[in-house]
């Protein structure tokens, strides 16, 4: 929802998302291309990548400055990652 602006880091792990969507609105977090990622300060991370998205390669988009803990967790069909020089955690 529009007002979410906390998510545990376990909410989404053994699950089969694959893909997610957030209301309009919302100040913390936001997708691209399903793939869910938070704003706070200066700091756009990666929160987690959908592991029932059945594609073998993903390109962080450029501006994502952090990789959140277990992001990946479980992206079995992910063979490549291609991380921007704008991650620096």
């Amino acid at each position: 929802p529009s007002n979410l602006s906390k998510i545990d880091i376990m909410a989404f792990k053994g699950t089969s998302i694959k893909e997610f969507v957030v209301m309009n609105g919302n100040q913390k977090f936001y997708e691209e291309s399903g793939v869910l990622f938070s704003k706070y300060d200066n700091v756009k991370a990666l929160v987690c990548f959908p592991s029932g998205k059945d594609i073998s390669e993903y390109a962080i988009p450029d501006g994502v400055t952090k990789i959140e803990d277990n992001a990946f967790f479980r992206c079995g069909s992910l063979t490549t990652i291609t991380i921007p020089s704008s991650v620096s955690e």
